[in-house]
Order: structure tokens, then sequence, then C-alpha cells
């Protein structure tokens, strides 16, 4: 009974999304381009078919509601047909996104008004030679994220654009001292400068230096908890950082396994939650205060079962 009534609410919820996603205006931002073999094109939604969403509008609907829903159905699936020259021309931005993001027409998109639509000509690797001077920090980034004007782009005003730049390993000798903690970020998860940047003062870029297994015996008594769990998660310090006052570092350190006979009476939830997902003092936690914890130790009974 309980199988059959969650098909059947199951049912009714789809009903009621292409239902909502119709009305809220399909086609608007969801448009998907099909080219037909023959060099026509027709326009459509990428989440449902035409067919799918007028049978859910008639499954809730019936007279002249049902035909206001369907309208925008049919509004939104055109049924007409276009030339390829019409729709890159379209008023409508989401129309040559699409027609981007599906790599028709580039060589005239590459100068379209949008700059989605001119990153997700970049994303295709098209036009870089162009696209690295954009006037647009997210074309420029994707162009970086292409490999492309890196040398370029490494002066960039923008710090994603100088991130992406890092990302791709190049120029790390200078972006090492960027003024951007996002771009010495991405400099220490490279694995350069981390004699450097284990000293930095933003949490996150030492925090990515302890990812890199660099200097655990200093960062392990860093004053930021982020810092110690991202140590705890490397499996160094657990003695130390398994009284650590973070609950945080305490969660780390169970899901490593260790102390796991202490853990198991943490004064905090999160912290016995792994120590169940351990397998470890079952039969304590499946009766713990915390409904989440008691759920976790049961599963992991189950599974441990023969």
């Amino acid at each position: 009974k309980r199988a059959a009534f969650l098909s059947s609410n199951q049912t009714t919820t789809n009903k009621m999304k292409v239902k909502l996603h119709m009305a809220l205006g399909c086609g608007k931002l969801k448009r998907v381009i099909h080219l037909r073999s023959d060099g026509r094109i027709k326009i459509g939604c990428s989440h449902y078919t035409r067919e799918e969403a007028v049978a859910a509008i008639l499954g809730e609907y019936v007279g002249d509601e049902a035909y206001s829903y369907i309208a925008k159905v049919d509004e939104a699936f055109e049924g007409r047909e276009y030339d390829l020259d019409e729709l890159v021309n379209d008023t409508h931005w989401t129309i040559r996104h699409a027609l981007a993001r599906q790599g028709y027409a580039l060589e005239v998109l590459v100068n379209d008004p949008d700059s989605d639509v001119r990153t997700t000509v970049a994303r295709h690797g098209y036009g870089l030679d162009v696209l690295v001077n954009d006037a647009y920090w997210a074309v420029r980034r994707e162009v970086a994220r292409q490999g492309y004007g890196l040398d370029v782009l490494i002066n960039d005003p923008d710090s994603s654009v100088r991130t992406a730049v890092a990302e791709q390993g190049y120029g790390l000798d200078v972006l090492v001292n960027d003024a951007n903690c996002y771009v010495r970020t991405a400099v220490a998860q490279q694995g350069y400068g981390l004699d450097i940047l284990v000293k930095d003062p933003d949490r996150d870029v030492r925090t990515a230096v302890a990812q890199q297994g660099f200097a655990l015996d200093q960062l392990v008594n860093d004053p930021d908890s982020s810092v110690r769990t991202a140590v705890a998660q490397q499996g160094y310090g657990l003695d130390v950082l398994v009284k650590d006052p973070d609950s945080d570092v305490r969660t780390a350190v169970a899901q490593q396994g260790y102390g796991l006979e202490a853990l198991v009476n943490d004064t905090y939830w999160t912290v016995r939650l792994a120590v169940a997902q351990q397998g470890y003092g079952l039969d304590v936690l499946v009766k713990d205060p915390d409904s989440d914890v008691q759920y976790a130790a049961k599963i992991k009974l189950k599974e441990l079962q023969p």
C-alpha cells in the first residue's frame, strides 16, 4: 500500500511540475534548439516534450483553464521552423545562447552583445584571440580556463580571472604573492609556494596548504578550526585533535576512526553521528537522544548483520 501511495503521489507531483513549468513561462530560460537534417530548426523545451506537457495539463484542468495552459505550451514550443540566420539575430538572448551552447554560428555569436552568449562561445574554445580582451570578466575567465592568453590574463584586474590562471598552473611564482586570497588559495591548491603560504593571514589559504599535507606539525595548532579540521582529515595529530574544542575538528577525527571510545560520548551530535557511521558503539548510539544519530546507528547495524 505504501509503494502504491508513493507511486500515485509521484505521478501527481510530476504532473504538477510540468504544469507549473509551463505556466511560469517555459521556453524563456530553458529553450533548446533542434537542428534538423535538412538544416531547418525547431525550438522546444529542454525539460518536456509538448505531448507530455499537454497530457499533464489535461489531467489536471478542463475547459478554458486547460486551453489557456495549452496555449502557453504552444507558445513555448512554437510549432513553426526557422532558418539559422534568422535565429542568430533573435532579439531574445536565450535563443542566441541556446545556439551558442550547441555550437552553432559561433563565428557570429563571438561578437554577441550579451556576455553570457560570449562566455558560452569561449567555452567552445572559439574566438579566444578576440575574447581574451572582452570587457566582461566572466568571458575572460572562461578564456583563461581554456588555457589561452595566460601571459596577458595573469595581470587581469579581476581576481576571478587571475584565479583561473592559477588553476591552469601558470605564473605561480607571481600569483603566490597576489593581493587576493582566492588567487593565493588556487596557488596553494597547485602545491606551489607552500613554505610561504603556510604563514598566510587568510585561513582558506592555510587550509589549502594543510590539504596538500604540508607543515601539518605547524598547522595542527592553527588558531582557525577549519585549518585544524583539514589537518585531521589528513590523519595527522589525531591524538591532539581528539580533544579539540571545536566540534567540526572532533567530527573529522571520528571520521578517521580515531578515539571512538571517547567520542561516542561527545556532547555534540555530529561527532556521535560520525562515530555511528564508523560502526562503533552502535548498541549505545541506537538509543541516542538525537534522531539522526539513532538513524545512522540503525542503518549501520543492518549493514553489519550477516
